[in-house]
């Protein structure tokens, strides 16, 4: 449990902070250090890259012939996959190592033509 006082508890800050790692699966530092989370930082950039680059199609801002789109998509599920193998988790590693060489297929094609 957490501790209020001054005495030798990690304190509610560090708790929560520990608390909130632990759900949204980061890794936890030891208290009172601050120490960066990059692999967060890319999967979740991953995310928003691949749902950015769906809603933009689903809105007629961009075609599926755009490279805008097709280079969303590939940085997105490098993203994602990086983060999910640095998990251990093989479900999104597995998608989005085929969802990036759909998007490099993809590219190329574009290139070609």
């Amino acid at each position: 449990m957490c501790s209020l006082g001054r005495g030798g508890g990690i304190g509610i800050r560090a708790s929560l902070r520990s608390w909130f790692l632990q759900r949204i699966g980061g890794s936890n530092p030891l208290p009172g250090t601050m120490k960066f989370l990059w692999i967060e930082v890319l999967g979740w950039y991953g995310v928003l890259a691949i749902l950015g680059a769906y809603t933009l199609v689903s809105l007629s801002v961009l075609m599926t012939s755009s490279v805008l789109y097709q280079l969303l998509n590939l940085s997105g599920a490098v993203a994602v996959a990086t983060a999910a193998i640095r998990k251990r988790d093989a479900q999104p590693a597995v998608l989005n190592f085929i969802w990036a060489l759909v998007a490099l297929v993809a590219l190329w094609r574009l290139w070609v033509n």
